[in-house]
């Protein structure tokens, strides 16, 4: 309706200037009328009656004319507002769907990522696990063959001739013992029994105590009462040392900071 302003107020100038022009007409109808009556009072003439009906008629259907326009701009208008709405809803409920794909599928992304640094993380664990345990297998292949060179060489060079031999009356020998079980003592005050083999040296427990909780090279153990096994003690056997076969150590650690699980 403001848009159709100019074109109202036309219509309604148009109508006041006939409205006007229906009432001037009568008037000018009237008085030529009286005019050309005759003085002794005679009837009007009937061409002046029917000018001033159709006037009236023109008039009257005029205004209809504006308000029939009027009325079918205005129901124009309704339709085209209510259609912009209808698309307007439309384009907000497409876009709001979009919106809620698009958040469901960086959700989707999110989890996924997620799930696959866990599954990398897990699989990196393993994998230093796996390598810790083969680097201990090692170490323990390595001193268990070191053991029995030595082991072979103090026997050869400790054995008697045969004279002295059954000269001498054979000793009772005790069976070796096939393993060595060492109950371990923490400084947090937990402990684990570990089963170890006679020939391991005593750095094989140290490696066991490093990867099962952390810290450093420098430690020492002490076998109640008050027995240290320093770095000097490493490298000879847990037979060798009177550990088999079963003995308790406490873990000390020298001058570190102590790391927990």
């Amino acid at each position: 309706m403001i848009a159709h302003e100019d074109d109202l107020n036309v219509s309604t100038s148009k109508s006041e200037n006939l409205t006007k022009i229906a009432k001037v007409e009568p008037e000018t109808g009237n008085k030529s009328a009286m005019s050309s009556a005759p003085k002794d009072g005679s009837p009007k003439d009937s061409s002046s009656n029917e000018t001033a009906a159709n006037m009236a008629a023109r008039k009257k259907i005029t205004l209809d004319e504006a308000q029939r326009i009027i009325t079918e701009r205005q129901s124009r208008r309704a339709e085209e507002e209510r259609k912009k709405e209808i698309e307007d809803e439309k384009r907000r409920r497409i876009d709001g769907q979009k919106m809620a794909e698009t958040r469901a599928e960086l959700q989707d992304q999110e989890r996924i990522r997620l799930a696959q640094q866990i599954r990398r993380e897990k699989l990196e664990k393993e994998l230093h696990r796996k390598q810790v345990l083969d680097q201990i297998a090692r170490d323990r292949e390595a001193m268990q063959s070191k053991s029995i060179h030595r082991s072979n060489t103090s026997n050869n060079s400790t054995q008697p001739s045969p004279a002295t031999s059954t000269s001498n009356s054979t000793p009772k020998t005790l069976p070796k013992p096939n393993e060595c079980r060492l109950a371990l003592r923490f400084p947090d005050g937990s402990s684990k029994i570990q089963k170890f083999s006679p020939g391991e040296q005593l750095s094989a427990v140290r490696l066991f105590v490093k990867m099962e909780k952390g810290g450093c090279d420098n430690i020492e153990f002490v076998e109640p009462p008050n027995r240290k096994l320093t770095e000097d003690n490493m490298n000879e056997t847990l037979e060798g040392l009177g550990l088999c076969p079963a003995s308790r150590l406490e873990v000390k650690y020298m001058s570190v900071h102590w790391e927990s699980d």
